[in-house]
This record gives structure tokens, C-alpha cells and sequence, in this order.
């Protein structure tokens, strides 16, 4: 029969092990789960589509915007005599295209899925990072 050391000592490995497990076993997965959503991702979709789909797995999307062609600008302060709003100025500035977006788990900070549009903002390439 074991001595109550030896008892001991292997309860103790046990527990030991298992608190590592069920430490990093999430962490793991949860890379797992974002490759598995990332290759998920079909091209073509516009960048709402893209954040509307990320919002239903529970995912947070941020925009590198570039910034090229005509962007909307808000006429005599966007309010005119009776304050009501003036509407925009479609001929002035550069406009906010979308060229990239992340794909971040807001609990595990690592696994990351980076999202490439078109200047249409359309989705033309996806790529999963774990950096």
C-alpha cells in the first residue's frame, strides 16, 4: 500500500495539472474558435456585413480607414435658419474608405483576424494572425 507521501504528492500533481489545464485550455480554444470564424468569413461581403456578422459571435471590429475621393461635410455648421439639419457637402474633402479591419475576441487578446477591402469597401482577402 502507497504511503500517505506518495498519496500526497500524486493528489497534489493532479491538482496541479488540472489548474494549468483549465488556466490555458481557454486561451487555446479561443484561438481555435477565431481561425475557425476567420476562414468562415466569405469574400464579398461589404464592411456592415462584416461587423453586423462579427457582432453575432461576439467579436469587435476596428477600421483602418483611407481616406480618398469626395467625403460628405456638414453645410453652415449642418443646421440652417429654422435649425433644422442643412444636409451635406458632398464636393468637399477626401471620403473615409475602409482598407482594413481586425477582428479581435474582446477576452483573449492575441488571436486576431485581419480583413483587406477593395476601395468599393467590399472584402477581398482575410488572414488570421495569433502575434
Amino acid at each position: 500500500m502507497p504511503s500517505i507521501r506518495v498519496l500526497s504528492a500524486g493528489s497534489l500533481t493532479v491538482v496541479l495539472l488540472l489548474g494549468l489545464a483549465g488556466a490555458f485550455l481557454p486561451f487555446w480554444l479561443g484561438g481555435r474558435q477565431m481561425r475557425a470564424y476567420c476562414d468562415s468569413v466569405p469574400l464579398g461581403l461589404t464592411a456592415a456585413q462584416v461587423r453586423e456578422q462579427a457582432a453575432r459571435q461576439g467579436y469587435e471590429v476596428s477600421y483602418e480607414e483611407l481616406f480618398s475621393g469626395p467625403k460628405p461635410r456638414d453645410v453652415d455648421g449642418g443646421l440652417d435658419d429654422a435649425g433644422v439639419d442643412a444636409g451635406t457637402d458632398v464636393d468637399a474633402g477626401p471620403k473615409v474608405v475602409v482598407g482594413a479591419a481586425t477582428i479581435d475576441d474582446p477576452q483573449y487578446f492575441r488571436p486576431r483576424c485581419r480583413l483587406t477591402f477593395d476601395d468599393a469597401g467590399v472584402l477581398q482577402a482575410r488572414t488570421f494572425t495569433d502575434d
